[in-house]
């Protein structure tokens, strides 16, 4: 993807965003990322170069997390129709999900960079909570899923609600800024607070609950995602005074 980097300027001043303007700023912010620092992390892979670049994949990773798609399929497919020429060697979902799981530890290490951007080190007052994420019908068998032996069945007592997966167990700032997350079996026991974290989580993009994954590998690749996708809200929010919202109006074709 090649882009000037010049035509983000104007998108730094403005109070919102427009869908072209953000895929440009955020394959900046990774790619810069990536020349400096990621590309050392992954080192030197056999066979040929990929024509897709890393910088590219992780950036896909990051906008869809801001549209409403239920899954990587659709999202594709919007890209492709779209915005194929400002990808034209984008993959097919399959490929494109294989490539992804390869390069979660990096979206990790990204997010925890811009984490440190934030400011908090230093914080001393940190709030800890959990939410319930479901992985499968509550009823479906569960012997033959990837799932099975890692998550597990629990109960959410305030939304009442039965379910098998995990628990997403999440340390913030009193800001809402997320320092680290772990997801952990659903039947582990807890007593703890962050629900304005987990709301925007919730509530904005690609809702959590609902990835339809079907390996524990994709899975926790896109929980990854999530997190540094709304890591990377609140950076735009605070260093460019960009405020991303959720696009709802996407026609897909």
């Amino acid at each position: 993807m090649k882009v000037v980097k010049l035509v983000i300027i104007k998108s730094f001043l403005m109070n919102s965003i427009n869908f072209e303007s953000l895929i440009i700023t955020i394959f900046v912010l990774v790619d810069d990322w990536y020349q400096t620092e990621g590309k050392a992390l992954k080192g030197v892979s056999p066979g040929t170069k990929p024509e897709m670049s890393d910088s590219e994949i992780m950036t896909l990773a990051l906008v869809m997390d801001y549209l409403p798609f239920p899954g990587e399929t659709q999202f594709i497919g919007f890209i492709r129709a779209n915005y194929g020429s400002w990808f034209p060697q984008l993959l097919e979902q399959s490929q494109f999900n294989r490539r992804l799981r390869k390069l979660g530890r990096m979206l990790e290490i990204l997010r925890r960079k811009w984490v440190r951007q934030l400011g908090v080190e230093g914080v001393s007052s940190l709030v800890i909570d959990t939410k319930p994420i479901p992985v499968m019908g509550y009823r479906r068998s569960k012997k033959r899923s990837d799932f099975y032996g890692s998550a597990d069945y629990g109960y959410c007592a305030a939304r009442k609600m039965k379910y098998f997966g995990y628990k997403l167990v999440m340390l913030s700032t009193l800001e809402g800024i997320p320092i680290a997350y772990d997801l952990v079996s659903a039947n582990t026991d807890e007593r703890k607070s962050v629900e304005g974290v987990f709301h925007e989580i919730q509530n904005t993009g690609r809702n959590p609950e609902r990835l339809l994954n079907k390996t524990v590998a994709g899975f926790v690749t896109h929980m990854a995602a999530k997190i540094t996708s709304h890591t990377l809200r609140l950076l735009l929010r605070r260093q460019f005074g960009i405020d991303v919202q959720t696009f709802q109006s996407v026609a897909v074709c």
